[in-house]
C-alpha cells in the first residue's frame, strides 16, 4: 500500500506542476477581450440597401506569435432607421493579423457567424442568418492592459434559410466602429 501512495503524491506534483507551467505561460501571452459598438453606414457606392443599423457585442482572443489572432464574439445587432425593423443576434469567430509599434496596433480582422436575425425586407420574416466582416483597426494602449480601438471596413449578411440561401436577403456596406479591449498586448 505504501508504494501507492508514494505513486499517487508522485502524480499530483506532476498534475500540479502541468498546472503551474500552464497559469505561468499565460503571463507572457498576448490577447485580449473586450466590448465594441459599430455602425454600419449607407452609402450608395458601397451599399446595396439603405438602412442604418448599429450592433454591440464582446469578444475575445489569442494572439500566436507570429501576430495571428483567433478567437470568438457574439453581438446584438438592431435598425436605428426602422427602415427593415431589423434586430438579431450573432456570435462566430475573430481572425486576423496585428503588428504592434510600441503603444501602437495596427490589425486587420475578419469576423464570420451565424445567428437570427427577424427582418422586414418587403414581408416580415425570421431568418437563420451569416454574418462576415472585413475590418481594419488602429489601437493605441491607454494603459499597460487596456487598449482603445477604431476600425472601418464592410460587413455583410443575410438569410442562410428560409429561402435561397446567401441570395435572398443580402446587405453589405461600410462600417465604422469602437472597441475596448482588455489584456495582455
Amino acid at each position: 500500500m505504501e508504494g501507492m501512495e508514494d505513486t499517487v503524491v508522485i502524480e499530483k506534483r506532476v498534475v500540479s506542476a502541468i498546472f503551474f507551467l500552464i497559469a505561468a505561460a499565460s503571463l507572457w501571452a498576448e490577447g485580449g477581450g473586450g466590448v465594441f459598438w459599430g455602425r454600419q453606414r449607407y452609402h450608395s457606392e458601397f451599399a446595396n440597401r439603405d438602412i442604418a443599423f448599429c450592433y454591440s457585442g464582446g469578444y475575445g482572443y489569442g494572439v500566436k506569435s507570429g501576430g495571428t489572432r483567433v478567437g470568438g464574439f457574439g453581438m446584438g445587432i438592431h435598425d436605428e432607421s426602422n427602415a427593415a425593423d431589423l434586430t438579431g443576434g450573432v456570435g462566430g469567430i475573430i481572425t486576423g493579423q496585428q503588428a504592434a509599434l510600441g503603444p501602437i496596433m495596427l490589425s486587420m480582422n475578419a469576423l464570420l457567424g451565424v445567428g437570427g436575425i427577424r427582418a422586414d425586407f418587403g414581408q416580415p420574416a425570421s431568418y437563420f442568418a451569416y454574418f462576415g466582416e472585413l475590418d481594419a483597426e488602429l489601437g493605441v494602449r491607454v494603459v499597460e492592459w487596456m487598449q482603445i480601438s477604431l476600425y472601418g471596413g464592410m460587413t455583410l449578411f443575410g438569410n442562410l434559410a428560409p429561402g435561397d440561401p446567401v441570395t435572398d436577403s443580402v446587405v453589405y456596406s461600410p462600417v465604422v466602429g469602437m472597441r475596448l479591449t482588455w489584456g495582455s498586448f
